[in-house]
């Protein structure tokens, strides 16, 4: 039976660059309710020293920039992990949902990227979790229910939304009470981007944990030595 490719790397990869974007996106959500604060006239605008403002301007301009680089390097690290992940465990399972290809294409395809990616991953924690019950030498005592993998997709999905419709708004500002409300939905665009952040964190370490046992463990063998087949 072909060996599993080590997939440990490109984990570590794909969590230390979703601390990069958590950690920026804490710094962003700062900003923004400094911003709000200032729009509802908590904070006087006037009151404050120069080298606080530009601190403030700066800041908000350089951390966009940089949430925007880590996201897209995020974005490859990610796929990559995902990708190898789904390719290993078809080694072992006939009958996953999809070839290995869509667990990085479905991503950037329109209408397709709303569920397909949900229904890999899913696919890959159940397939997973089925191979190392019931064909390991010693089941898998670690923690791979899909509850994560549901408050992931669902995040996923509410963040993008608040984002679009972030980007809408801050095109057709006309009013200071469009400027709040924009400032407002960025504060909530930052929130959802930290929790999302944390949850993705926890499914790619729930499944790493569970790969690294699965690429250790030989498969079980049959009585005549050879090792046993693919699970249907």
């Amino acid at each position: 039976m072909e060996e599993l490719r080590p997939n440990d790397q490109r984990a570590r990869y794909a969590i230390a660059m979703i601390w990069v974007i958590l950690f920026l996106n804490t710094a962003i959500l700062i900003l923004e309710f400094i911003g709000l604060m200032i729009e509802e006239g908590f904070i006087p605008i006037e009151n404050m020293p120069g080298l606080v403002t530009w601190l403030y301007l700066t800041g908000h301009l350089y951390a966009s920039v940089l949430v925007l680089v880590a996201v897209i390097v995020s974005t490859v690290t990610f796929i990559m992990w995902f990708r190898r992940a789904y390719y290993n465990i078809g080694l072992r399972v006939n009958n996953l949902l999809y070839g290995d290809g869509w667990a990085a294409g479905s991503w950037f395809i329109p209408v397709i990227n709303f569920y397909m990616p949900f229904q890999i991953m899913k696919d890959l924690y159940k397939q997973t979790e089925k191979y190392m019950t019931f064909s390991m030498k010693e089941p898998y005592k670690g923690n791979l229910k899909t509850n994560y993998v549901n408050l992931w997709w669902t995040l996923w999905i509410i963040s993008g939304l608040v984002n679009y419709f972030s980007i809408r708004i801050s095109w057709n500002i006309e009013s200071a009470e469009q400027t709040t409300a924009n400032s407002f939905i960025d504060l909530i665009g930052a929130i959802m981007q930290i929790a999302l952040c944390v949850v993705t964190i926890v499914v790619i370490k729930d499944y790493s944990d569970a790969e690294k046992v699965l690429i250790e463990e030989r498969p079980e063998e049959s009585e005549n030595g050879i090792p046993a087949a693919p699970v249907e």
